[in-house]
C-alpha cells in the first residue's frame, strides 16, 4: 500500500467520523439541530477539498485552475461553517450576501480573468476575498464564543479557521514568485501529502471545539433545568432550599440576618376550576415575573410548590422585609392577566419571617413563615403577617 493509498483512508475515515458526529448529534441526540446539519454538509464538502487536493497533479499548466477550484471550494465550506455558527448564536443570517459575492467572484476569476490570461489577478482577488472572508467570520466567533464560553474555545476555533486562510494566501504567494513555483512543483507530492494532513487536523481540532461548544451549553441547559421551575423560570424548591441553607450558614459564621417570606395566591382554585389549568399557568407567570420584577438583585424568588412562592431577603430586618412584601403585595394587585375574552386579578397572602437567631434551623424558619402565611389568610387574605421571633 502506497503513501497516497493510506492519506486516502486516513482522510475519508477523519471526515466519515466527523460527518457521523454532525449527524448523530443533530438528528437523533437534537444537539443543536441545525447547526449540527450545516456543520455536517461544510464537513462533508472540505472533505471533498481535500480529497481533491489529494488526486491533483502538479502540472503546471493545470496548478492555477486546481487552486482556484480549491478555493471556491474552500468559500463553500466556511459559507456553511459560518451559517452554523450563525445559527447557533442566534445571529443575523447572511447567507444570500456571501453566496452573492462567492458567485459573482468566481465567475469573474473564470468567466474573465483566466480566458484573457490575467492568472495573477484571478489568484489575487481569489485570495484577497478568502481573506476578508474569514477575517469577517473570525471577528464574528471570537465576539459570540468568548461572551458565552469564554477565550480558550474562541481562540482555538478562530486559531482553526485563520490557518485555513494562510494557507491560501501562501500558495498565491508560491504561485506569484517564479522560483517558489519551481520549488513546489518539484516537491510536489511531498508538499501536497503534507498539506492533506495539516488541513485533516485543522477541521478534525475545529470540528472537536464545536462539539464542546455544544455539550457545554448541553450541560449549562441541564443545569439550569434542575435548578429552576420548567413553567415560571424562577429557582425551583430543591435549590432555594440549598440557597436557604448557605444563608443560614453566613448568618451562623457571620451574623448576617436575612427574612423569608412566603407567598400564596388567593383563591388560586377557583380560577383553575373556572377557565382551566392553562389560565392558572399564566397566571403564575404572569406573578413570577411581577415578584422577579420587583425583587432587588441580591433576592432570591423561586416557586415553593403548585401557588406557593419564597422570597429570601439578605442583610433585611423584620421592618424592612414587612415594606417589601407590602411593595410585592401591591405590585400583584396591579398585574392584570389577559385571558381570552377577560383580564384576571389576584391577590396574594404574605408570611414575613425573620431569621436573626443563628441556632435557629432550617426546617423551623420555613415553618414559622408558613404559620404566619396561614394567619394571613386567616385573617381574610390579601394582607402581610409577621412571624414570631424564634
Amino acid at each position: 500500500m502506497n503513501v497516497d493509498s493510506v492519506l486516502l483512508i486516513y482522510l475519508l475515515f477523519t471526515q466519515i467520523v466527523i460527518g457521523m458526529i454532525w449527524w448523530v448529534g443533530g438528528m437523533f441526540l437534537k444537539l443543536s439541530k441545525r447547526s449540527a446539519r450545516f456543520w455536517m454538509f461544510a464537513s462533508m464538502i472540505n472533505g471533498f477539498n481535500l480529497l481533491f487536493l489529494l488526486l491533483s497533479k502538479s502540472n503546471s499548466h493545470f496548478f492555477l485552475n486546481q487552486l482556484l477550484i480549491a478555493q471556491c471550494i474552500a468559500a463553500l465550506g466556511i459559507i456553511l461553517e459560518r451559517r452554523g455558527m450563525q445559527n447557533f448564536f442566534k445571529l443575523p443570517r447572511t447567507d444570500t450576501l456571501h453566496y452573492s459575492i462567492t458567485i459573482g467572484i468566481y465567475a469573474f476569476c473564470f468567466g474573465i480573468c483566466l480566458p484573457l490570461g490575467w492568472d495573477l489577478l484571478a489568484l489575487f482577488i481569489s485570495s484577497v476575498f478568502l481573506s476578508l472572508f474569514l477575517c469577517r467570520t473570525i471577528l464574528e466567533n471570537y465576539r459570540s464564543v468568548t461572551k458565552e464560553f469564554g477565550l480558550a474555545p474562541a481562540l482555538m476555533i478562530n486559531s482553526s479557521i485563520g490557518s485555513i486562510g494562510l494557507f491560501f494566501i501562501f500558495f498565491a504567494i508560491i504561485y506569484s514568485v517564479p522560483s517558489l513555483q519551481n520549488s513546489w512543483q518539484n516537491n510536489y507530492i511531498e508538499y501536497r501529502n503534507n498539506s492533506v494532513i495539516f488541513f485533516t487536523l485543522i477541521f478534525c481540532v475545529l470540528a472537536l471545539t464545536k462539539v464542546y461548544l455544544v455539550l457545554t451549553r448541553l450541560v449549562i441547559k441541564l443545569q439550569h433545568l434542575s435548578h429552576h421551575d420548567s413553567l415560571t423560570g424562577l429557582l425551583n424548591r430543591r435549590a432555594f432550599e440549598f440557597i436557604l441553607g448557605r444563608e443560614s450558614h453566613r448568618l451562623q459564621r457571620f451574623g448576617e440576618y436575612f427574612s423569608l417570606l412566603t407567598l400564596d395566591i388567593d383563591h388560586f382554585k377557583r380560577i383553575n376550576d373556572r377557565l382551566g389549568h392553562a389560565a392558572g399557568d399564566a397566571v403564575l407567570k404572569a406573578i413570577a415575573k411581577t415578584l422577579q420584577h420587583q425583587a432587588r438583585e441580591v433576592d432570591k424568588v423561586a416557586r415553593y410548590g403548585g401557588e406557593e412562592f419564597c422570597v429570601l431577603l439578605p442583610r433585611t430586618s423584620h421592618e424592612s422585609a414587612i415594606q417589601a412584601a407590602e411593595r410585592l403585595r401591591l405590585a400583584v394587585i396591579n398585574t392584570v392577566v389577559p385571558w381570552q375574552d377577560e383580564t384576571i386579578s389576584v391577590t396574594i397572602s404574605i408570611g414575613v419571617a425573620a431569621v436573626l437567631n443563628s441556632r435557629e434551623n432550617l426546617q423551623a424558619m420555613v415553618n414559622r413563615a408558613d404559620l404566619a402565611l396561614y394567619q394571613a389568610k386567616a385573617q381574610g387574605r390579601n394582607c402581610v403577617v409577621l412571624a414570631q421571633p424564634a
